[in-house]
């Protein structure tokens, strides 16, 4: 599970998750489009619930069944370690392949507006971000307690997640997003600054 993202694109999406957090936990699904790239697919739709009001959000409106067959064709496709692309900040790290196996397994028969997409794209999530010789692990806790949050929610009906998802923020996650952000500001300053 790798990901080469551009200085220029990820401080754009730094500052776009910057500017959500402490608001709901619809948040960490944003992180999620951008920083694994499973999640990708639904990444517009997920833009666009940040102008709506929380109470009016349905199960559906977080992923299409469309969005869902481009995710997982995504997962099952995760390319294997390559060279990093010239200025690009690795977001990379090591996936449980049989829990990748069994959630795209589950996800072909659950409901739209479950936990599982967005579990499988956790599991996905990198635990290191690294930039010209630099490397750190702050993803890795974010990761744990996000992997934490959403598998408490793959049990229960899609309902109770999106209850989570529209409700308050939740301060712990919100915190270890923002060690997150920072770092990940700080690589991409890195990498503009070398392309100057």
């Amino acid at each position: 599970m790798t990901r080469d993202v551009g200085a220029r694109p990820l401080l754009h999406d730094v500052r776009l998750i910057e500017g959500a957090l402490w608001t709901t936990p619809i948040v960490h699904l944003l992180s999620l489009c951008a920083f694994s790239a499973p999640a990708e697919p639904m990444r517009a739709r997920v833009e666009r619930l940040f102008v709506r009001n929380p109470r009016e959000i349905e199960g559906e409106d977080l992923e299409s069944f469309e969005e869902r067959a481009r995710t997982v064709a995504i997962a099952q496709g995760v390319p294997t370690l390559a060279p990093v692309q010239d200025g690009a900040i690795r977001i990379d790290g090591v996936a449980d392949s049989d829990r990748v196996t069994a959630l795209l397994a589950e996800l072909s028969v659950a409901p739209l507006g479950s936990v599982l997409p967005w579990l499988l794209s956790a599991e996905l999530l990198g635990t290191m971000i690294s930039y010209g010789g630099t490397a750190t692990e702050v993803l890795a806790p974010y990761r744990a307690l996000l992997l934490r949050r959403l598998t408490a929610f793959a049990e229960l009906p899609p309902r109770k997640f999106l209850q989570w998802v529209t409700g308050a923020s939740d301060v712990q996650l919100d915190r270890a997003l923002r060690s997150v952000l920072d770092a990940l500001r700080a690589a991409a300053g890195l990498a503009s600054a070398v392309r100057s």
